[in-house]
């Protein structure tokens, strides 16, 4: 917790320094316990498949939820976590509902 809170001070220190938005990153990636990684990566997966279905890079997806696209490729390969404020920019973009990124098929 106290990691969290350090690196979000952080985080914050450097958006008053800079006086300008900060885009999301993975130094911001919030933190992710492995017993749950493999719906981490069905959640990546999804992300590619509606990526994909909308006909857009990963460049072109980062771009539209004003993010890295080493971010949008960490969350596809499921090796970060992903905020909620960031789930619902991305099924706006995607035009999903938030349960089709959660729909797990087997």
């Amino acid at each position: 917790y106290f990691d969290l809170c350090q690196h979000r001070y952080a985080i914050l220190a450097r958006f008053i320094l800079c006086q300008k938005p900060l885009k999301y990153s993975q130094e911001g990636d919030l933190p992710m316990k492995l017993e749950y990684k493999p719906y981490y990566e069905k959640f990546g997966l999804n992300i590619v498949y509606y990526r994909k279905r909308k006909k857009l890079t990963q460049l072109q997806l980062a771009e539209l939820a004003d993010i890295d696209r080493s971010h949008i490729s960490a969350i596809e390969l499921g090796n970060v976590g992903v905020s909620f404020d960031l789930i619902f920019k991305l099924c706006e973009i995607l035009d999903v509902k938030p349960r089709d990124l959660f729909d797990f098929r087997d």
